[in-house]
């Protein structure tokens, strides 16, 4: 299981978004291995909010929550959402890491993600790396072997 952060979420909806390209490689790979993907209702609920203001595109607003949906029907998305010991534990994250600037959004995510065992998130986020957890990177396609060298 991976957990998907909402930077990978808008990464991969909002064109000029400087990870976009990066965004659709990793989930194009992600889909073809057919990884089980996680996601939280914060991460949804930041998600619509950062697409909607920074696109003011009421259509591709329209299409993300069209595509969430869908990919929840099919099983191909997991939302988990927040109950009160996720919410208590992300609290009390959030309230001790002095010394970080994590958002709540993201100390739901940490604490969601332990809960579940996933150790990998798709995140351009590297405050995951802070909070223990590995991000996902497309891994490179394998080719075959390279010719031989002629002597």
């Amino acid at each position: 299981m991976i957990f998907v952060d909402s930077s990978a979420w808008i990464g991969l909806m909002v064109t000029r978004d400087r990870h976009h390209e990066e965004a659709r490689a990793a989930y194009e790979q992600l889909r073809e291995t057919r990884h089980s993907l996680v996601t939280s209702d914060y991460v949804l609920n930041e998600t619509y909010t950062r697409v909607r203001a920074l696109t003011q595109n009421w259509r591709l607003l329209h299409r993300a929550h069209e595509y969430f949906l869908q990919a929840e029907e099919k099983a191909s998305l997991l939302v988990h959402w927040t109950d009160k010991t996720i919410f208590d534990a992300a609290r009390d994250l959030f309230m001790s890491w002095k010394d970080q600037n994590f958002s709540f959004v993201d100390c739901v995510s940490f604490v969601t993600a332990r809960k579940l065992g996933i150790q990998e998130c798709f995140s351009f986020d590297r405050d995951f790396l802070i909070a223990g957890l590995r991000l996902y990177q497309k891994k490179p396609v394998s080719r075959g072997s390279p010719p031989a060298k002629m002597t």
